[in-house]
């Protein structure tokens, strides 16, 4: 009972906010009420009504005074992108709800990387999340985790086809010379249109933070179903950190 009073609660003061800020539909309803009674009192002419009468006519005022801001709450909302199911629009060609979710990772274990390793210098890169310090909570809704721990890939089978998947890679890369090349890609061995992005060419032997983003669109049925895995490849001696991953789903 207190979970479905604090929605009501929530849902009333999302509307007396945004009404606060614009004051169209309150506008609106003032002045629709004081026409309609100062009409009403003219027509009457100083007679008196019965209390029945007076009733109905104050539920009638009220009815329509409320419809008339009524219809300016969906526009609103039309306006803002919150139609749909619990705030979530259906712009999207996809019908694919918007969400988002964190993964950190809960190992220290390095990826190597150099030109002789991983399949022609393409190396899967070591990712193993932990649930407690990630943040899952803004997942889209009956949809099942982004990141599978067991086979070290992305999970985009509760995605639709169309969604756009953009992924943020936060790491440390170690390296062991001047001038290390380093690439990045998101791949799925059974589809062909994998990305792959040149990162930059790192200048000195050194320990780098960085961030890189990559976009991957459902446009197969193949990386939906079988997912895809992070890989990194250098072409010189180097280590890689991967401390987290944000994807985004829109």
């Amino acid at each position: 009972m207190r979970y479905f009073l604090s929605k009501i609660y929530a849902v009333l003061y999302k509307e007396i906010y945004s009404e606060l800020r614009s004051r169209y539909a309150f506008s609106s309803m003032i002045l629709f009420i004081v026409i309609t009674i100062s009409t009403i009192s003219f027509t009457m002419a100083g007679d008196t009504i019965s209390n029945e009468l007076a009733s109905a006519l104050l539920w009638i005022v009220i009815f329509f005074g409320a419809m008339t801001g009524l219809s300016r709450t969906f526009v609103a909302e039309e306006e803002r992108g919150e139609r749909g199911r619990g705030g979530e629009g259906y712009d999207s060609p996809s019908g694919q709800y918007p969400g988002w979710a964190y993964y950190e990772n809960g190992s220290s274990k390095l990826t190597i990387l150099g030109p002789q390793r991983g399949d022609d210098g393409w190396v899967s890169i070591n990712f193993y999340p932990n649930l407690d310090s990630s943040n899952q909570n803004y997942l889209m809704k009956n949809s099942n985790e982004l990141w599978l721990s067991d086979t070290n890939m992305f999970n985009f089978k509760g995605l639709k086809l169309g969604a756009k998947v953009d992924i943020r890679y936060d790491f440390t890369i170690t390296t062991e010379s001047n001038y290390t090349e380093l690439w990045f890609r998101t791949f799925n061995e059974k589809y062909s249109k994998s990305p792959i992005s040149y990162v930059a060419n790192l200048k000195y032997q050194y320990s780098y933070d960085m961030s890189f983003f990559q976009t991957i669109y459902m446009d197969d049925q193949r990386i939906k179903g079988y997912g895809a895995r992070p890989q990194a490849r250098t072409d010189s001696e180097s280590s890689l950190w991967l401390k987290g991953i944000y994807i985004s789903v829109c």
